[in-house]
């Protein structure tokens, strides 16, 4: 194997990881022409949709639901927050406690763009049937199943010997 040749990404394209980082620029790119107009990101679109799902939550619960860390969860709510879609609030139930809430333009933004988000989940889904769509979400939810204790948000557990 050396550098200058093809031989040195021999194979690259049937690796898992390289695989699954093409899918997700893919889907990213599905998602950005759909949602053009709306001028969203599907981070701050899965936000959004985890805020219309279970309204006044706190940071923690938002950060889990979503599967981002701290730091670029505190980055996305930001964003919107400057762009007034979402806003913070004391918790009705526990004043100390604060949550994350959509503002009425937050969810007119997420009803707006629903039917462009499910068409570009289906451009993402073209090209397999049926059946071979139930297989590849199944396999993928298999395999996110298995590791997902690996990243930050859903739980700390890390490699060994890494810092």
């Amino acid at each position: 194997m050396t550098r200058d040749g093809d031989d040195f990404l021999e194979g690259m394209h049937d690796r898992p990881g390289y695989l699954v980082r093409r899918l997700q620029q893919i889907a990213v790119a599905t998602f950005l022409h759909r949602t053009e107009r709306a001028a969203i990101t599907p981070v701050r679109y899965a936000v959004l949709y985890a805020l219309y799902r279970q309204p006044r939550i706190d940071q923690t619960r938002l950060a889990a639901l979503t599967a981002l860390d701290r730091t670029s969860l505190g980055q996305v709510v930001e964003a919107l927050v400057k762009k007034k879609m979402i806003r913070r609030r004391p918790d009705p139930d526990d004043l100390r406690r604060q949550v994350w809430e959509l503002t009425p333009a937050g969810r007119r933004l997420l009803e707006r763009i629903q039917a462009p988000v499910r068409a570009s989940q289906e451009d993402l889904l073209a090209p397999l049937g049926a059946r071979e769509r139930k297989q590849l979400l199944a396999l993928i939810g298999k395999v996110i199943a298995g590791h997902n204790g690996l990243t930050r948000p859903s739980g700390a557990r890390r490699f060994r010997g890494t810092a």
